[in-house]
């Protein structure tokens, strides 16, 4: 009797691909009505489960306030304690201010090729503006960009962690080419991203590289 191979495929690993079964759709300006649209989602998601929610934006930004809320909700843990949902951000076409914000802040952050991303610093109008007014919001805007550098910081961590995990595999191949078999991992990570990028981002990881 003769024992055939058997391919096992590999399992998606559910902390790292979008759940459209588990998503929340960000579509045009967030205001509060799209907040209160979205609430009742993020709720029902929470509370069934504490698997990973996708959020997908298709935004050119909005309100700071409904944003700011809309994170806070994102990221609440449960009367029991439990830790909060990860959360999975997916630009379908374009995440521009706030609704980039809310791309990143995401522990898992995916972009369509086609997509577009505009980020900038807090911004905020105010009708009537008074030297006490303008001292108080140049302080909240000022903490609240360092507030976000910090989570953006963190959350990359653990995606650079993740691709570099992911193109080790890579390296040896990389190594084979010619003048190449005495290239550092650091070198093999920065080869391995630039061939899947646009020529326009690769001098980016160049200077990366060389810093």
């Amino acid at each position: 009797m003769s024992l055939r191979q058997v391919t096992i495929k590999p399992q998606p690993n559910a902390d790292f691909r979008p759940n459209p079964e588990r998503g929340v759709y960000i579509s045009g300006p967030i205001t509060q009505v799209s907040l209160d649209r979205l609430t009742p989602v993020i709720l029902k998601y929470q509370t069934s489960s504490r698997a990973p929610i996708t959020l997908f934006i298709d935004s050119p930004g909005g309100d700071l306030r409904s944003t700011d809320s809309l994170q806070k909700l994102l990221r609440a843990a449960d009367q029991d304690s439990l830790p909060p949902c990860r959360i999975i951000t997916v630009v379908t076409a374009t995440a521009a201010s706030a609704g980039a914000d809310l791309l990143a802040s995401g522990d898992y952050a995916l972009a369509y090729p086609h997509a577009r991303i505009l980020c900038h610093g807090v911004r905020q109008a105010a009708d009537v503006l008074t030297r006490e007014a303008a001292m108080q919001l140049a302080q909240r805007m000022a903490t609240s960009n360092e507030g976000f550098a910090l989570e953006l910081a963190r959350n990359c961590i653990s995606r650079f962690v993740f691709r570099c995990v992911l193109l080790k595999s890579e390296f040896d191949s990389i190594r084979r080419r010619p003048n190449s078999q005495s290239l550092s991992d650091s070198h093999c990570l920065t080869i391995a991203l630039q061939d899947r990028v646009s020529a326009s981002l690769r001098q980016l990881l160049l200077d990366s590289f060389t810093r």
